[in-house]
This record gives C-alpha cells, sequence and structure tokens, in this order.
C-alpha cells in the first residue's frame, strides 16, 4: 500500500515541476545555471534532460496499474537518485551560501536553499528507494512497515514545514516591500 502511495505522490510532485518548468523553460535553464556546477554550454541540454527525467518519471508512475510493476520500480529508482542528486546540489548550494531559489518545483514554489529543501528531497530519496523495493512485495514484516510509514510522515511533515517557511517568507517580504515602496 505504501509504494502505491509513494509512487503515486513522486509522480505527482514530478507532474508539478514539470508542468512549470514546460510552462517557463528558460526559468529552468536559469535554475540549473544559477549553482554554476555545469558549464554554460551544457546547461540548456542538462536542463532539457531534467525536463524530459521528470517528464517521463511523472507518466510512468502515475500510469500505476496500466504499466509493469517493473517499470514502476525502475521509476521509482530512478527518482531516488535523482532526489538524492538534488539533494547533494543544494546541500552543495548551501555549504556555499548561495541566496538562490532551489528550482525543486520550478516556480510554483520558491523554496530558497536550505537545509529544509535538502531534507525534502533526501526524504523523497529514501521514501522512493523503499518503494522500489516494496512495490509488488507480498509480505512485508512490521518492522519494515513501521519504518516506511515513518519515513513517509516525516517527509512529509518536512514538506509541509518547507512550503509553511517559504510562504511566510514570501509574505513577510512582500510586506517589507510594500512598507520601503511607500
Amino acid at each position: 500500500m505504501f509504494a502505491i502511495f509513494a509512487a503515486v505522490s513522486v509522480g505527482g510532485i514530478f507532474a508539478i515541476s514539470a508542468a512549470s518548468k514546460w510552462a517557463k523553460p528558460r526559468a529552468a535553464a536559469a535554475a540549473v545555471e544559477r549553482y554554476g556546477l555545469v558549464p554554460k554550454p551544457l546547461v540548456r541540454p542538462v536542463a532539457a534532460a531534467l525536463l524530459l527525467t521528470e517528464t517521463a518519471l511523472a507518466a510512468v508512475l502515475l500510469l500505476g496499474g496500466a504499466v509493469p510493476v517493473s517499470a514502476t520500480r525502475g521509476a521509482l529508482a530512478v527518482a531516488a537518485v535523482l532526489y538524492l542528486t538534488f539533494a547533494l546540489v543544494v546541500a552543495w548550494g548551501r555549504a556555499r551560501n548561495q541566496a538562490i531559489p532551489c528550482g525543486c518545483l520550478g516556480d510554483v514554489v520558491e523554496l530558497r536553499l536550505g537545509w529544509p529543501a535538502v531534507a525534502l528531497n533526501a526524504g523523497a530519496a529514501v521514501c522512493s528507494a523503499i518503494a522500489a523495493v516494496t512495490l509488488g512485495a507480498d509480505t512485508a514484516s512490521t518492522t519494515a512497515w513501521i519504518a516506511v510509514y515513518q519515513c513517509a510522515a516525516l517527509t512529509a511533515i518536512v514538506f509541509w514545514l518547507a512550503l509553511y517557511a517559504a510562504s511566510v517568507r514570501g509574505l513577510l517580504g512582500q510586506d517589507l516591500n510594500r512598507r520601503a515602496v511607500s
């Protein structure tokens, strides 16, 4: 049950992210460029590869039973690697004190580089990996299921706290900007 919920959740997150990046592909390329990890000539191809990967993952994971279990497991494994990569890149940017949006969900949510974004991506990587391993398993130990649900709960809590922090920061920033203009 968890694996199916995780697959749909991860697919939904990638669908939102990909839709935002399809709507503004230049902003997606700018997000890749801001990190300074990719040589300038490769920024657009890397951004395009990320966009296509997120789109493909969303499609496979949201189709659920319409695709073979092995395809869903593979997509969850790729999602785990991608989320782990995102966590490492965001941590690297944070360690360098870069004050830039993470680009995690395109323009849907403007999360700044920070430990909540690292935790969100790392938690999503762990949940995706657990779902890839447990998807289609007939039985699992009680301890394993408790760990899975704790992982899902922790990821959900970190995700919502990060969104809340971003929205509060955005509201406070807008309020301060209005006062400065007036």
